[in-house]
């Protein structure tokens, strides 16, 4: 196997060698992004302990990058994106995305890339770009963020507006990046119709992660293989968005529940992570306003509704939900500047468990 790694390797280096000479190298794109905000939480009643802290109220910088993008002829794109992130390395700068395509074809990608994946509407953004200020609180479950790795990528139009896009990805695991130990394995696909902006979507992916070690006399978390998938819709036109998408899953990168998950009531029967369910969904709207003003082209409002049971094929109640609800004012006609007031409260929580703090975050980002 690892032979044929190579043999793939070198076939790629010498194919792209011989691509690239001759062609015509231009100047990158610079673009820069900047996302400042105010975090405050409310209503955390939950004792500190080990693992645990009390979310406190802050400023931070949410994100703050540099991007170059550019080409090579017409056959090859690249592009790289560095800086800081609070959900990327601790907020320390580091290199966020990068890729290097070959386009044999118009219609079709072939390369090597570090950022999002096509898994669906939602998972495939990112944060900025998103209706709502965060993720879904199970993102991170579901997929990590900007993996590295290979993928093969189809955007092709038909008549009538019908259009597919197709993305195939091999990519390290989320640990020890290394693919002989873990990997992961994803298939996306988004299918446009003839309706403007109705689209639907799904995907499939199968990992095999390092789960580490857990709790209790019979509970291993070795490596083991995991399943996720989900399916969806979205449609954004007329000034209106509207996307909802379900997910199943099995198997975890770790284990929330701190050893203490049971099959039984009267029996402690520990779940190894891989055999581990769940299942969560979305739906969101949002609507734009026209103002007809410069300084404040539109607003919109949003509302959307989260829910998800950790664990399924376990005994007991880990389901939680949660309602986001916000607004945001894009400032210029380019939408490159963005102000947000964004705010989450946990409806649901399993039984004797406190519910999560409130999270209201002010903030504004600026595209240069």
């Amino acid at each position: 196997m690892k032979k044929n790694y190579i043999i793939l390797i070198a076939l790629l280096i010498v194919v792209s060698t011989n691509s690239i000479i001759g062609q015509e190298f231009k100047l990158p794109e610079f673009n820069a992004n900047l996302e400042l905000q105010l975090e405050s939480f409310d209503g955390d009643e939950m004792e500190p302990f080990a693992g645990y802290e009390t979310p406190t109220s802050r400023f931070s910088i949410r994100h703050a990058s540099i991007e170059a993008l550019g080409k090579i002829g017409e056959k090859f794109e690249y592009g790289i994106e560095a800086g800081t992130a609070t959900c990327l390395a601790g907020g320390q700068f580091t290199l966020m995305d990068a890729s290097v395509l070959y386009k044999p074809l118009e219609y079709l990608k072939v390369g090597f890339i570090k950022g999002e994946i096509l898994r669906g509407f939602h998972l495939s953004r990112d944060c900025g770009e998103l209706l709502t200020a965060e993720k879904l609180r199970f993102a991170k479950t579901l997929a990590p963020c900007h993996p590295t790795g290979a993928i093969v990528e189809l955007d092709y139009t038909f008549e009538n507006n019908y259009g597919v896009l197709l993305q195939i990805a091999y990519l390290n695991g989320k640990e020890t990046g290394n693919i002989d130990e873990e990997y992961d394995q994803n298939i996306g696909l988004i299918l446009t119709t003839p309706i403007k902006g109705l689209a639907f979507g799904g995907y499939y992916n199968r990992i095999k992660a390092n789960y580490g070690t857990g709790e209790g006399p019979d509970y291993t978390m070795q490596n083991g293989n995991g399943m996720r998938m989900g399916f969806g819709a979205g449609y954004e036109a007329n000034n209106f968005t509207l996307r909802g998408e379900y997910y199943l899953l099995e198997g975890f990168y770790n284990n929330p529940f701190s050893g203490t998950l049971y099959e039984d009531e009267a029996e402690t029967i520990y779940i190894n992570s891989e055999d581990l369910e769940m299942n969560a969904f979305y739906l969101e709207s949002g609507y734009s306003v026209k103002t007809g003003l410069e300084e404040l082209v539109a607003i919109q409002p949003y509302l959307r509704y989260q829910f998800w049971d950790k664990a399924t094929n376990a005994y007991g109640d880990h389901k939680v939900s949660f309602v986001t609800m916000g607004i945001n004012f894009w400032m210029d006609k380019n939408s490159q500047t963005l102000f947000r007031i964004d705010y989450e409260s946990q409806l649901v929580a399993p039984d004797g468990v406190e519910k999560d703090a409130s999270l209201l975050i002010v903030r504004l980002q600026k595209g240069f």
